[in-house]
């Protein structure tokens, strides 16, 4: 079981902490890591280089999903801030 505890300042993307000098080939049972402030993860580099890292989390849930009516019926707009995706579809 490893156990990870925050004593500092709030965590932010790019953080990173390294647990071991080199990758990792053995599993924990058990890994808790602190929790995070909105839209931030943790990625588990243990096999990798022997870390933890703070990363932006990724939204996979689209906001803004509308159906363009004056295009084809197939046709759909995303929209998410000021981000805009049009994706046409075939009758």
């Amino acid at each position: 079981m490893l156990v990870v505890s925050n004593t500092g300042p709030a965590l932010v993307a790019g953080d990173s902490f390294k647990l071991f000098s080199k990758p990792g080939t053995g599993t924990f049972g058990m890994v808790t890591l602190p929790a995070l402030g909105a839209g931030l993860a943790w990625t588990n580099k243990l096999a990798v280089n022997g870390s933890f890292a703070v990363v932006q989390a990724v939204n996979l849930t689209p906001t803004n999903i509308t159906h363009a009516s004056q295009r084809r019926q197939s046709d759909i707009e995303l929209a998410c801030g000021s981000h805009r995706l049009a994706v046409a579809g075939a009758d």
